[in-house]
């Protein structure tokens, strides 16, 4: 039985295909939950810090509370508007279910008793927002006294960005890239979205390239082919099928004008 897990800002529990079966084991999961395993299972001598990057569009979050359900990973979604306070706020009622009043250092200290004592990784994504206000500081505060795993989710530039404050870069145990879809990816996720809907492999290449390689993009093409097949009876669709059809770029479409002629 699957481990539950609380979150904020609408993540909440892994995601789960039909059936209540979990999330199909796409690259970026699989890369995420082995990252999660490296800082569980580190020597206590070694920080338990850990980024998990890359581009918009590759899965990160999804392959966040996949993770944080497996392990009872505390899962915080880190706002953009969110100061030092708003921080310390939404973690303790992720891990309590309640607020507190008091100073931001009174949170600070009762969150780090309560995760000192039980010991779950605390997983937090959007982190770059965190380093922009300089918030990230009370995030290895944490780390640091609580010897928790604790795992940073942001865009590719947050590795370079996190140089600026090497209190945080210099404890970093491991950085892992989000990677680009797969065929093997992008069939997975149509058994897990389509199940009864074929597409061969010529096709599955195309909407791998049209879509940037984005698990996002690829789910949006699928279910455009889910519709043609439902419109032509389809049970299979092969790239001869699909002709001329047109898949989402992630770019809008251009507005075709007339010309007039003479005058």
């Amino acid at each position: 039985m699957a481990l539950e897990h609380t979150s904020v800002n609408g993540a909440q529990g892994a995601p789960v295909g039909v059936n209540g079966e979990p999330r199909a084991p796409i690259t970026n999961v699989r890369l995420f939950r082995e990252l999660m395993e490296r800082l569980m299972n580190r020597p206590r001598h070694l920080s338990g810090f850990g980024v998990f990057h890359g581009p918009a569009g590759y899965g990160k979050t999804i392959a966040g509370c996949h993770t944080a359900d497996r392990t009872r990973s505390v899962y915080v979604e880190a706002g953009y508007s969110w100061n030092a306070s708003t921080l310390t706020d939404n973690i303790y009622h992720v891990i309590t279910g309640t607020f507190m009043t008091g100073s931001v250092a009174k949170k600070v200290e009762a969150i780090i008793a309560i995760l000192a004592a039980d010991g779950r990784p605390l997983i937090i994504d959007e982190a770059d927002h965190l380093v922009k206000k300089s918030t990230i500081e009370i995030v290895r505060e944490i780390a640091d006294r609580t010897a928790i795993p604790l795992l940073l989710i942001g865009m590719e530039h947050l590795p370079h960005n996190l140089r600026a404050f090497q209190y945080v870069h210099t404890r970093v145990m491991d950085f892992q890239a989000a990677q680009p879809c797969t065929i093997e990816d992008a069939q997975l996720m149509r058994k897990l979205y389509h199940p009864k809907l074929e597409v061969d492999d010529v096709l599955m290449a195309h909407i791998l390239r049209t879509s940037d390689f984005t698990p996002r993009r690829i789910c949006v093409n699928l279910q455009r082919v889910q519709e043609f097949a439902h419109r032509q009876g389809l049970s299979k669709v092969t790239m001869i099928d699909w002709g001329e059809q047109v898949l989402f770029t992630g770019n809008p479409a251009l507005r075709v004008t007339k010309q007039r002629v003479g005058a």
